[in-house]
């Protein structure tokens, strides 16, 4: 009985407080998709502040968004403006939007830290998807790596529809103040196509010779894509660090 009642009362309160019972500098992260400092908790916490019912509209709100944008991680991944010209689309259900899809980054990113391996990079692979695939923008991720091959740091360089602004220099700076042994850079084609181009050859070969002369291995540059991912190590495009 004394369940049942606290099971009422808890729909009440949860009912009564949507997301604006999250914290406002959480709100805010996640609806710029500034999601890399959000904490177990600080997720855990939103998701809870969800708690008004939409079952009545919930059918044809799902059709309508899979109707205009694609799959369900195309959904999830839209742009905020976009989602919010689509009818009975507000701004709670564009933040539920984001909060999915930074778990799912944030279990993933988990899993790498404790399994990432240049011989075994499956958990790497399927993290990059979750973060980089269905984005609009360029992004780049440098991942820092320590003498046994374990995930130490995470820098992300945006970008705008074609082209994010990378700096040799800078990743190498950032690799020797975390005393990294090594990186392995990452990126991002809107257009879905994970076919590396001239540029990011070119700009891969830059950041591999700065950081060789200065005892950092850049183990691997993967390129992701909606139709996949591509290797620039298992491509020959990138020498073999360990031979």
């Amino acid at each position: 009985m004394r369940s049942k009642q606290a099971g009422r009362e808890f729909r009440q309160r949860t009912a009564v407080c949507p997301p604006h019972g999250a914290d406002g500098s959480i709100r805010a992260r996640l609806l710029a998709g500034e999601t890399a400092t959000l904490t177990d908790g600080e997720l855990l916490e939103a998701l809870l502040a969800f708690g008004a019912e939409r079952k009545a509209k919930a059918k044809r709100q799902a059709r309508t968004l899979i109707e205009r944008f694609g799959t369900l991680g195309d959904v999830i991944a839209e742009d905020a403006e976009l989602l919010l010209e689509t009818r009975n689309v507000d701004e709670d259900m564009v933040l539920l939007f984001r909060l999915v899809q930074s778990i799912a980054v944030h279990l993933t990113r988990n899993q790498i830290r404790s399994r990432l391996n240049i011989s075994s990079t499956s958990a790497l692979v399927d993290y990059c998807k979750v973060a980089l695939s269905r984005l609009r923008v360029e992004r780049v991720l440098v991942l820092f790596l320590d003498n046994k091959n374990m995930l130490i740091a995470e820098m992300r360089i945006e970008g705008t529809i074609d082209r994010a602004p990378v700096y040799p220099r800078e990743i190498v700076k950032r690799a020797l103040a975390l005393n990294a042994s090594s990186i392995i850079l990452v990126h991002n084609h809107p257009s879905g196509d994970p076919t590396p181009s001239l540029a990011d050859i070119h700009m891969t070969d830059k950041i591999a010779s700065i950081a060789n002369l200065l005892g950092v291995r850049v183990l691997d540059h993967l390129v992701i894509g909606r139709a996949g991912h591509v290797s620039f190590r298992e491509q020959g495009l990138l020498a073999d660090p360990l031979n």
